[in-house]
C-alpha cells in the first residue's frame, strides 16, 4: 500500500506544526524574563503571575518555516514575510510601549510593502447600477485602512484569554465553509491550514488546557494574527477562483471590528 505524497504530507503539518510552536513557545517563556516580556497585573489587569508574551513570536517563525516548505503561492509567502514587521514592532511595543501614531505608521508601512505582492483590494464584490465597482489604484489605500482597522482590531480585543486567537480560527474557519460550500475545493488549503495548526495550538497553551508554561500573545501576537488575517481575507476575496467577495470577508471579523467601533 502506497502513500500518497499529499496524505504524507498532511500528516507531517499536523504533527509538526503543533510541536513546533509548543517548543518554540516554551524555549521563548524561559528567556521571556530576560527579553522584558513578562505581562505583570496591575490596576487593569487581573490575571495570576506574571505571563511570558511570547505567543506572536513562537507562531511567526513557524509559520514561516512552513510556507516556505509547502506549495504556498508566492503572493502569501511575500505576506508572510512581511508580517515579520508587525511582529517586530509588537515586540518593541510590549518592551518599550510606543505611541500610537508610531504603530499605525509603522503598520502602514507593512501593508504598503505587502501590497508589493500583487495584492490589494480592487473589486469591491458589489454592483453599482448593473456594474462591477473596481476602484483600481484607489485600493491601496482602502488596503490599508482594512488591514490596520482589523490589525488592531485584533489587538483591541486580546483582553481575556483566548478571544483574539478564538476570533481568528472563526474567520479562518469561516472563509473554509464558505468556499467549500460555494466551490467544492479550498483553495490554498495548505495556508489555511498552518495558520489554523499554529493559531489552534497557541490557543489550547492559552487556556492552559495541558500542563505546559501558559502564554500570552502580547501586542506582538495580536496584532500579527490581525495582520494575516486580513490579508488571507483579501487575497481569497479578489481572486476570481474563488467565490467568496469582500462582503464575505467582513462578515469573518465582525465581532473585532464591532467591538472597536463600539470602543471608538
Amino acid at each position: 500500500m502506497s502513500i500518497d505524497s499529499n496524505d504524507l504530507e498532511l500528516v507531517l503539518l499536523l504533527v509538526c506544526i503543533p510541536l513546533s510552536v509548543i517548543i518554540v513557545a516554551q524555549i521563548l517563556a524561559r528567556s521571556a524574563e530576560h527579553l522584558l516580556l513578562m505581562d505583570i497585573p496591575d490596576a487593569r489587569k487581573c490575571h495570576e503571575g506574571a505571563i511570558p508574551m511570547v505567543g506572536g513570536l513562537a507562531m511567526f517563525p513557524v509559520i514561516l518555516g512552513s510556507v516556505l516548505l509547502c506549495d504556498i503561492s508566492n503572493e502569501l509567502i511575500w505576506i508572510a514575510v512581511t508580517s515579520g514587521i508587525i511582529v517586530i514592532l509588537g515586540v518593541v511595543d510590549d518592551i518599550f510601549g510606543l505611541s500610537v501614531i508610531s504603530r499605525i505608521l509603522v503598520q502602514a508601512l507593512a501593508v504598503i510593502i505587502g501590497c508589493g505582492a500583487g495584492i490589494w483590494i480592487q473589486d469591491l464584490g458589489l454592483e453599482i447600477f448593473g456594474h462591477g465597482a473596481d476602484i483600481g489604484g484607489w485600493g491601496i489605500l482602502l488596503t490599508i485602512f482594512c488591514v490596520v482597522g482589523v490589525t488592531n482590531a485584533f489587538n483591541m480585543i486580546d483582553g481575556i484569554d483566548g478571544l483574539a486567537s478564538g476570533q481568528a480560527m472563526v474567520a479562518l474557519v469561516s472563509l473554509s465553509v464558505v468556499m467549500f460550500v460555494t466551490d467544492g475545493v479550498i483553495n490554498e488549503k495548505d495556508w489555511l491550514l498552518i495558520l489554523t495548526l499554529t493559531n489552534f495550538t497557541f490557543f489550547v497553551m492559552n487556556m492552559g488546557f495541558f500542563p505546559l508554561t501558559r502564554i500570552f500573545l502580547g501586542d506582538s501576537g495580536s496584532m500579527f494574527l490581525g495582520f494575516l488575517i486580513s490579508w488571507t481575507l483579501i487575497t481569497y476575496s479578489q481572486s476570481a477562483e474563488v467565490g467568496f467577495n469582500l462582503v464575505y470577508a467582513l462578515c469573518a471579523v465582525t465581532i473585532p471590528v464591532v467591538d472597536t467601533l463600539a470602543v471608538v
